[in-house]
């Protein structure tokens, strides 16, 4: 594990994704269990939106024209600096850098965003804040209502990657910053996509089965293929899980697979006896956790070997599917007793031990983040993660997941006309609210805007509230 010093040092070129592969992901490893170094990559994002935020504010008078020249000048020596042994990064030298990496290669998409008004805007107070035009750009990608488990809607530093509806239907990337497409790549069913700073990976349906296929971020085209095996139907593969080193886990059926992510090569495979069919996955400190109805397993993410098992006792056929999430050495499992009524576990990972439980509502998501296990059911509540005390709870009329980033938690609640609310997740309280959103979808929270499929099919891009 890098120590925080060494993470600092890499942290500005993190969060603009110009670090080589192995020292993103080596960043990335430590920002899951580091809430210190969390707090200065969030310092950092709000930077790079406050860089897009002044581009707009000194719109008035601005010769377009001489902008890049300005920043070129304004950042010369920063961007040499950078090649130098020894390099620190303070945050005047910051800024000039990011100028020039956010804005030279794209300065045209940029100054477009600031010609049709598309203004990001900072909402502030402790009030639920209503912004009169909170939405940068939109896009059609299909209409009627998505599978929320579908995660249909990814990002990375290449752009938004969706699986449209719309014919022909298939993955399509657009420019993060415009939403215009960049490329599209089709198929007859997509149900998730998620992508790294390099690939698109999307489980699809070909050929009377499912796949898992490798897309090329940058042009959309095929890297790799790996079907998952006789007439596996997409409802029973669940969303991959990119890790560290260039691995990625994904589970299909009653099957647990861990391939090669740059060439899906597959370093083991592993079908735990008697679980049945696993419905959800995570991983953390070096283990991979998979659930079924019945059990909890916990697979070595070296070898696939089962390192233990504990029963989850869920045999009503009423009962909603478990939800799982792990973080510093702690797995979280909410498992339905019945159609009403609930548990949420915390298990320590090495002791196999029960740490606390607590009964709870059914719920259709679980997220474990800094400070608190967030559960969405009829209501989002936080419990702390070291005691199980339930530290908060909301009602949230919906189905959409949650989403958290830099200490707020996004969901969309569909009572009356429906809106995408922020919470602290310290105490519950809100910190912004877009109204007239309706969605079974989850916010994608990168940096200062969300991207979000509403249920009119269209993909927004929405200014967020920063953290105050």
């Amino acid at each position: 594990m890098l120590d925080c010093e060494k993470i600092h040092q890499d942290l500005p070129l993190y969060v603009l994704g110009a670090l080589d592969e192995a020292v993103h992901r080596d960043v990335e490893l430590h920002l899951r269990s580091c809430g210190a170094c969390r707090t200065v990559e969030a310092q950092y994002h709000t930077l790079t939106g406050q860089i897009a935020v002044g581009v707009d504010e000194a719109g008035a008078g601005v010769e377009w024209d001489n902008l890049q020249s300005k920043v070129f000048g304004a950042a010369k020596e920063e961007l040499y600096a950078v090649r130098q042994p020894g390099w620190r990064l303070g945050w005047r030298r910051w800024v000039a850098v990011a100028a020039v990496l956010m804005l030279a290669p794209g300065l045209a998409a940029v100054i477009l965003w600031h010609n049709t008004g598309a203004a990001r805007r900072e909402i502030a107070g402790t009030a639920p804040t209503r912004t009169a035009s909170p939405e940068l750009w939109h896009m059609a990608a299909g209409g009627g209502v998505v599978d929320p488990s579908s995660g249909d809607l990814a990002a990375s530093v290449q752009g938004v990657f969706l699986a449209s509806q719309n014919a022909p239907t298939g993955v399509v990337a657009l420019e993060a910053v415009t939403g215009r497409q960049r490329w599209r790549w089709q198929v007859s069913q997509c149900r998730y996509v998620t992508a790294d700073n390099h690939r698109v990976y999307c489980v699809v349906w070909a050929d009377d089965t499912a796949e898992l296929v490798a897309l090329d971020a940058a042009s959309g085209a095929i890297l790799w293929r790996r079907r998952a095996g006789a007439a596996m139907s997409l409802g029973n593969c669940c969303r991959p899980i990119i890790l560290p080193d260039q691995k990625l886990a994904w589970v299909a059926g009653n099957g647990v697979r861990l391939l090669n992510a740059a060439d899906g090569e597959v370093i083991w495979e592993q079908t735990p006896s008697e679980a049945g069919m696993l419905l959800c996955a995570a991983a953390d400190n070096g283990n991979l956790y998979v659930a079924s109805m019945r059990f909890l397993c916990c697979l070595d993410l070296d070898g696939g070997a089962e390192r233990w098992r504990e029963e989850l006792g869920q045999r009503s056929p009423f009962a909603a599917r478990p939800q799982l999430d792990a973080a510093a050495g702690k797995v979280f499992v909410a498992c339905a007793d019945g159609a009403d009524s609930a548990r949420l576990l915390c298990i320590d990972s090495q002791s196999r031990q029960t740490i606390w439980a607590q009964p709870s509502a059914p719920a259709t998501n679980l997220l474990a983040v800094a400070g608190a296990v967030l559960l969405r059911g009829p209501e989002v509540q936080a419990f702390d993660p070291a005691t199980g005390k339930r530290l908060w709870q909301r009602k949230a009329a919906g189905c959409g997941p949650l989403t958290y980033s830099d200490g707020l938690v996004y969901y969309v609640d569909s009572s009356q006309n429906g809106a995408l609310l922020a919470l602290r997740t310290s105490d519950g309280q809100p910190a912004s609210q877009v109204s007239g959103l309706q969605s079974c979808n989850a916010v994608l929270a990168v940096g200062q805007t969300g991207y979000l499929r509403t249920r009119d099919g269209v993909v927004r891009a929405i200014a967020l509230a920063r953290r105050f």
